[in-house]
């Protein structure tokens, strides 16, 4: 059982703990649950204290979205998509496959050489399509049929004819548009999904 000197003794730290927890109050409003670890059970407790930087796995949030409430923002001049990246596992089978297949033009000399891995740059039309050799997570079995139902790179093409018999001659399989336009997607040597859209002018 405790003793009266035992309770004497603990009521200062129960005071401490108390007044403690409420000199935290408002920052505990504004912390994340991320920042904050649980030192260590005393007494039946659990004291939980910020924790630095360091101690915790940083995690990023959400980006907020603004309400409108901070006045008009500034309108960003968008012009096109420059370029997209697909990692590979070899770059020159992927860049036979997107020059020889796909016909595709070599623009590797446009590359950055002082990137740190090896990659090339193939371009169709005004854009660019960079491909980089780095591990990539994605699965290269079990993706869908259908390239319209992954995550895909899409391009125009002045008529949609002459690709498809690039693909048959070449043995690559495709699929065309569910939604009824004239395109196709096909799957390059590592499974990344391409969409060609037909644009008459």
């Amino acid at each position: 059982g405790w003793s009266r000197f035992n309770i004497l003794v603990m009521l200062p730290t129960r005071f401490a703990l108390v007044a403690s927890v409420f000199m935290v109050s408002d920052a505990f409003l504004f912390a994340s649950p991320n920042n904050i670890l649980a030192a260590r059970t005393s007494h039946g407790g659990v004291h939980r204290l910020f924790a630095s930087p360091a101690a915790a796995p940083l995690r990023r949030s959400a980006p907020r979205m603004s309400s409108g409430e901070e006045g008009v923002q500034e309108e960003v001049g968008y012009l096109s998509l420059q370029h997209a990246g697909v990692l590979v596992d070899d770059v020159e089978r992927s860049l036979k496959f997107y020059t020889q297949v796909l016909g595709m033009k070599d623009e590797s000399h446009m590359r950055n050489p002082n990137l740190p891995y090896p990659g090339a740059f193939v371009g169709c039309g005004d854009s660019q399509i960079h491909l980089m050799q780095l591990p990539s997570l994605d699965p290269k079995v079990g993706r869908p049929e259908h390239g319209g139902r992954d995550r895909h790179v899409a391009v125009t093409v002045g008529d949609l004819t002459p690709l498809l018999k690039r693909l048959e001659k070449h043995g690559v399989a495709y699929t065309m548009s569910k939604s009824g336009r004239r395109a196709a997607f096909c799957r390059d040597v590592d499974s990344n999904a391409i969409e060609f859209v037909e644009e008459k002018s």
